[in-house]
């Protein structure tokens, strides 16, 4: 695992600072070193230091100082078992562009360093030491660039009974957030090498920002985000928070395509769910959205309601086509916990939603929508020939991705970390110039192979399984035999044209089939 240093890890981390520095550095004299121990153990509390840690012990660490590596140090008896490859990696993820200084006599250092892509950018004389030394530089190439951006916005005008998302309403609030929001697209443009194939503002309710503030998102988007590469850009709109301004400033900034959430045809559910709007303003807002020149619009809507009727369901799924979305995702009702529905159903207010009933509805969706000409590309997403989310595909296929805002999630393997959740610490963090991220979750390789798996079997087509190969050096088979001849054997998986995916069977218990793949 690799963490942020604490204060109990010093005197570990220190030793192994100094046995390196004498063992890599003969021609320095050792008093050198000595001399500078209480410098560096003071300074080290007050760096941005990381430590690679296994049962307790710490391996060796890295010190970095904005992009400047200060050192790599990996204890004697770890050495050449991939430690500072791993620590390196973790600084690559975090810094498109890296420096350090070393000397021209550690010869077995800059043999590293050239190995893992660093060239020498100049040349220079450690005056304490005596001792020549290069700079080197890393960058980070288009290729790893991160090409699909999230940007939060938490902000509602009514919390809805079932969500438990990152949202609320409090508007006084929105000016002071979207200052940091702008600011934080700015801290993270400089430090990762961003170029954004697939943008999404979400939420909460980005719609309901006001006008002035919109346009101050949208204007950072473009100016930190949007390269020519830019193919899909979707914003999260909720009916009766849209102005014919509000979708002029979209249009005007790139968003080709929005994102209804509409939940239902009936009034008596759309009460229940808390939702602010009724059917006939969904209508409205998205034949408003067609005057605007937007031609791929996404309506979400929920069946496994309490109360509610296949027949019913069929109604909404009528309604729905009838406005010829380009795409429509379907989600069945998953009542959370800490939520109003949550409360009600302890109350036995409303009663758990039949298991059985909720599977007639989700193959009714498939049979009435392929009727219809929408191809089903993912356990919940239809889409007309053409129109499937690039973004959510970015999800699905594990590809890396940077989210900014409160609480946001980013993966850039093999790190996952979360912003702050908390709003006072999001906005101090953000004012100090610091990116407000969470301490990053390091996964294993095992990790990232279970998670590539199960996500990509999410989609119709599947898991390519050479991607796999290329991805991990090995056939998934080596990896995953078990669980693979389990699924095969059970009907609920399938191999065609080099993809495994699952079939009509193994989508209706998707999270059984998920989980033999985790170990």
């Amino acid at each position: 695992m690799i963490r942020k240093l604490q204060q109990a890890d010093t005197n570990q981390v220190m030793q192994i600072w100094l046995n390196g520095n004498m063992e890599a550095h003969p021609f320095v004299a050792q008093e050198y070193w000595q001399s500078n121990y209480d410098m560096v153990q003071e300074q080290l509390l007050q760096a941005e230091v990381f430590v690679l840690e296994a049962d307790g012990v710490v391996q060796g660490f890295i010190g970095l100082v904005e992009g400047y590596i200060a050192g790599i140090f990996v204890a004697g008896q770890y050495r050449s078992m991939g430690v500072g490859r791993q620590l390196l990696d973790y600084a690559k993820q975090r810094y498109n562009r890296l420096t350090l200084s070393v000397y021209q006599q550690n010869e077995r250092a800059i043999a590293f360093y050239r190995r893992e892509g660093f060239a020498v950018s100049a040349e220079g004389m450690d005056e304490e030491t005596g001792s020549a030394e290069y700079t080197m530089t890393w960058r980070a190439q288009q290729d790893n660039a991160i090409q699909a951006v999230y940007i939060h916005i938490p902000f509602c005008l009514k919390k809805c009974n079932y969500c438990d998302f990152l949202s609320f309403a409090q508007p006084a609030q929105m000016a002071a957030y979207v200052q940091a929001l702008t600011t934080e697209m700015a801290l993270s443009a400089a430090q990762y090498t961003v170029r954004a194939k697939t943008i999404f503002i979400g939420g909460g309710t980005p719609s309901c920002l006001p006008e002035p503030l919109l346009e101050q998102v949208l204007q950072a988007v473009q100016q930190y985000f949007v390269t020519g590469d830019l193919q899909e850009y979707t914003v999260e709109a909720n009916p009766g928070t849209l102005t014919e301004e509000k979708l002029r400033l979209m249009k005007q900034y790139g968003v080709n395509r929005l994102s209804f959430g509409v939940q239902s045809d009936n009034a008596r559910q759309l009460q229940m769910l808390g939702r602010i709007h009724t059917f006939a303003q969904a209508q409205e807002a998205v034949q408003m959205a067609r005057n605007a020149g937007f031609t791929n619009i996404n309506l979400d809507f929920m069946y496994g309601l309490p109360g509610q009727t296949l027949a019913q369901w069929r109604h909404t799924l009528e309604a729905a086509m009838a406005l010829q979305p380009q795409h429509l995702s379907l989600y069945q009702l998953k009542i959370e916990e800490g939520t109003q529905m949550a409360q009600w159903l302890e109350q036995g207010k409303i009663e758990e939603f039949d298991d059985e009933l909720a599977l007639q509805m989700y193959r009714t969706s498939q049979q009435m929508l392929a009727e219809a000409g929408y191809e089903q590309y993912e356990i919940s997403n239809y889409a007309q020939p053409g129109y499937s989310s690039a973004h959510n595909q970015v999800y699905w296929r594990t590809d890396n991705y940077l989210a900014v805002g409160l609480g946001a999630c980013s993966w850039v393997r093999p790190l996952r970390w979360n912003n702050s959740f908390a709003m006072a610490d999001y906005l101090a963090q953000v004012q100090a110039g610091r990116l407000p991220q969470q301490e990053p979750e390091h996964l294993t390789e095992q990790e990232q192979m279970e998670e590539t798996v199960f996500m990509a079997l999410r989609m119709n087509q599947g898991l390519r399984k050479a991607t796999f190969q290329q991805r991990f050096g090995q056939p998934i088979e080596a990896v995953f035999a078990d669980a693979l001849q389990r699924c095969q054997a059970q009907g609920w998986l399938e191999e065609a044209d080099g993809y495994l995916r699952l079939t009509e069977e193994g989508r209706v218990v998707g999270n059984v089939v998920f989980l033999e793949f985790i170990q």
